[in-house]
C-alpha cells in the first residue's frame, strides 16, 4: 500500500509539473535587418552611374531588368517576362462491341492539357524625391516612400547592397533631402488571448516587433517582445498613440539633440527551466542623425 502511494504521489508531482510549461506563443527570433548607414557620399554623376551600372547584378520582383534608366529624378527598371498558363480538359470518348445481337456501350476519355504564353512588361519607377528611409536584409534592400510602398531590390552581394544605399543617399543629399533620425525599431500591437495570458495581460499591447542591428535601440537594451508602456512619460494605450509620440519624440530630438527618448517597457523572457521572468525596464534611446 505504501508503494502505491509513493507512485501516486510522484505521478501528480509529475503531471502537475508538465501542466506548467507550456510553449511560448511569442517570436523569440529576429530578422537581420539593418537600418541604412551612410558609409560613403558620391558626386551627384558617379551616383547615377552606380544605379545604371546595376542592370546584371539586382532583381526586382524576382526578375533582372532589361533596361535601367537613371536620371536626376529619378531611377526606372523596365522588367520583361514570359507567363505561360496552363488548363486540362477532359475530353470523352465513346465506342462500343457486340456481344451476339447484343450492343454494349464504352466511355472512355483522355486529359489533355492547353498551354498559352503571354509576353508581360513592367516599368518600376522610384522617384528619388519619395524616399522616406532605407533598410538592408541579407541580399536586399528595401525602400521605404513618402508614399506609404515599400520597394525591394535584391543585389548579387550584400557589398552592392551598400553601394546602391550610398548612391541614392548622395542623390537625396543633392536634392536637400534627409533621412529621418535612426531609432531602429519596429513595433506592433496585439490582442491575441493566447499571447497576452502567457505574459499575465488583459488587455491589447504594443510590443516591439523588430530590433534592428546595431541601431540605437539595439544598442540602449531594447529586445524583440518588450511591452511598450510609456514612452516620455505618457501611458501607450494603441499602435497609432505610440506612432504619434515617436514621430514627436524625434522632430523634438531634431529641434533639440540633447533631448532623450526615454521608453518604459515590460520585458520578459524564459530561462532555461522554462519560467518566465519579467520585470520593468527604463531605455533611454538617443537616436542617429544622417
Amino acid at each position: 500500500m505504501k508503494k502505491i502511494y509513493i507512485f501516486f504521489i510522484i505521478f501528480i508531482l509529475f503531471f502537475l509539473s508538465c501542466a506548467t510549461v507550456k510553449k511560448s506563443p511569442w517570436q523569440w527570433g529576429g530578422y537581420s535587418y539593418r537600418i541604412y548607414v551612410p558609409q560613403k557620399i558620391y558626386d551627384f554623376e558617379e551616383a547615377l552611374a552606380n544605379l545604371q551600372n546595376l542592370q546584371s547584378d539586382i532583381w526586382i520582383n524576382g526578375r533582372q531588368p532589361v533596361e535601367i534608366t537613371v536620371d536626376k529624378y529619378s531611377f526606372k527598371a523596365r522588367l520583361k517576362w514570359t507567363e505561360t498558363q496552363s488548363w486540362t480538359d477532359y475530353v470523352p470518348s465513346y465506342g462500343g462491341f457486340f456481344i451476339g445481337w447484343n450492343y454494349i456501350p464504352t466511355f472512355s476519355g483522355t486529359y489533355q492539357t492547353t498551354y498559352s504564353t503571354t509576353q508581360k512588361e513592367e516599368t518600376i519607377i522610384l522617384p528619388f524625391k519619395d524616399v522616406y528611409d532605407m533598410v538592408s536584409g541579407f541580399n536586399y534592400l528595401y525602400l521605404n516612400l513618402t508614399t506609404g510602398k515599400v520597394l525591394s531590390f535584391y543585389l548579387a552581394n550584400t557589398s552592392l547592397v551598400q553601394k546602391m544605399a550610398d548612391s541614392i543617399y548622395s542623390i537625396l543629399i543633392n536634392h536637400n533631402i534627409k533621412l529621418p533620425p535612426i531609432i531602429g525599431f519596429t513595433f506592433a500591437e496585439t490582442s491575441d488571448e493566447e499571447k497576452l495570458e502567457y505574459i499575465n495581460k488583459k488587455s491589447k499591447v504594443v510590443y516591439v516587433a523588430n530590433v534592428f542591428l546595431d541601431s540605437p535601440a539595439k544598442l540602449s537594451g531594447l529586445s524583440i517582445n518588450d511591452i511598450i508602456l510609456e514612452i516620455n512619460g505618457v501611458k501607450i494605450t494603441d499602435i497609432n498613440q505610440c506612432s504619434d509620440i515617436l514621430v514627436k519624440s524625434l522632430n523634438d530630438y531634431l529641434i533639440d539633440n540633447n533631448k532623450i527618448i526615454k521608453i518604459k517597457v515590460f520585458h520578459f523572457e524564459e530561462s532555461p527551466d522554462k519560467l518566465i521572468n519579467w520585470e520593468e525596464r527604463l531605455i533611454k534611446l538617443k537616436p542617429a542623425i544622417r
